[in-house]
């Protein structure tokens, strides 16, 4: 129970954070992981191995297009792309 509880404490600080003090979400997403790896019971090291290879499994299944998406956004900014898209969204 009390693991569920500090999960939403987290959530709501994870999302004031971003919101209203501008913290970066990557940030806030890595200092919750941590935060909840220590509520959840686990030692300091287990918590960082497990942000880690979470961290790693993820970035294996979408690391690709995450480096497709980038390529495609610096085209498109050098070209002037990114701003007659943004001119035409207005």
């Amino acid at each position: 129970m009390i693991t569920i509880i500090a999960l939403i404490i987290v959530m709501v600080l994870l999302i004031i954070a971003t919101t209203r003090y501008n913290v970066h979400p990557f940030l806030t997403l890595i200092l919750a992981a941590l935060v909840m790896g220590f509520v959840g019971g686990l030692d300091g090291n287990m918590v960082i191995l497990k942000v880690t290879e979470g961290f790693g499994n993820t970035l294996k299944s979408i690391g690709i297009i995450i480096a497709f998406g980038t390529i495609i956004g610096a085209y498109l900014e050098k070209s002037g792309g990114a701003q007659a898209m943004a001119s035409s969204i207005r």
